[in-house]
């Protein structure tokens, strides 16, 4: 079995290379990464050039900036990998990692997995449930969408709420998936807020069995909660109606059956 690492990379030189060594160290070696370079000014398309001279696993593809959903359609169009892992340029994985991964996944289409936060695990609440036909769908949409209005009510206290409602990050990270299984699904370039969550609600409607899976090995690194916080409150307010919309677009059953965030809790 061949995995191939999708890697969408943008001004991250300072991080970029602990990613790839940390990727190059891996204990399974039947892998390959496809690195788009996204129109980076700060010298990251030279540090992919330089590793994928170093390590011939490593493939480099640049091209204007165009968003990292663009990106990371790229490289699975250029993916030939049996199975499909996502990996962000500024993170740091286990030398495991892809070895877990693969272990997990067994006859299943594809894996969810925990990981750490600042070396701190996030784990699902349903580590080692196995879901088949439509309850990938529900499963997904409600992990990543999240809670009804009654749900709020219920749960006003800061935290309380996203937990006991089962919210998790829908970071594509997580994720392995056979290519097969895969098919034709792909990040919608009109997004940049909640990319991921649109990606994997469009691939759990046709996923025939998912496995929820323990920390394998990725670590997810958030350098600056202020900084990621305002980005976010302004990506949101520019884009919570193409959200809404897109949301409707891929799922308008799971639209009416369960809402999702706050902005839209009243619909």
């Amino acid at each position: 079995m061949t995995i191939s690492v999708v890697i969408p990379v943008f001004n991250v030189a300072e991080y970029l290379r602990a990613a790839l060594d940390s990727l190059c160290a891996q204990t399974f070696s039947q892998w390959t990464a496809i690195c788009v370079d996204d129109g980076s000014t700060d010298g990251s398309g030279a540090i992919l050039d330089e590793y994928a001279v170093r390590e011939g696993r490593i493939r480099v593809i640049h091209q204007a900036n165009s968003g990292v959903g663009a990106a990371r359609n790229v490289g699975l169009e250029q993916a030939t990998g049996d199975v499909i892992a996502f990996m962000d340029p500024d993170d740091v994985v286990a030398s495991d990692w892809l070895e877990r991964m693969i272990a997990e996944l067994k006859g299943s289409d594809a894996v969810l997995a925990g990981y750490t936060l600042n070396g701190s695990p996030v784990l699902s609440h349903d580590v080692g449930a196995v879901y088949a036909g439509d309850d990938v769908r529900r499963r997904c949409w409600q992990a990543f969408f999240g809670y009804r209005l009654r749900d709020v009510l219920k749960m006003p206290l800061p935290g309380g709420m996203w937990k006991r409602c089962h919210r998790e990050m829908a970071g594509v990270w997580r994720l392995a998936v056979r290519r097969e299984a895969l098919g034709g699904v792909r990040f919608d370039p009109r997004l940049s807020l909640y990319e991921d969550a649109m990606f994997l609600a469009k691939l759990s409607q046709g996923l025939k069995s998912l496995v929820i899976a323990g920390d394998c090995g990725y670590g997810w690194q958030v350098r600056s909660r202020g900084a990621m916080t305002r980005q976010w409150n302004e990506r949101m307010q520019a884009n919570k109606f193409l959200v809404r919309d897109v949301r409707r677009e891929i799922d308008p059953e799971m639209t009416h059956w369960r809402g999702t965030f706050l902005l839209s809790a009243l619909e």
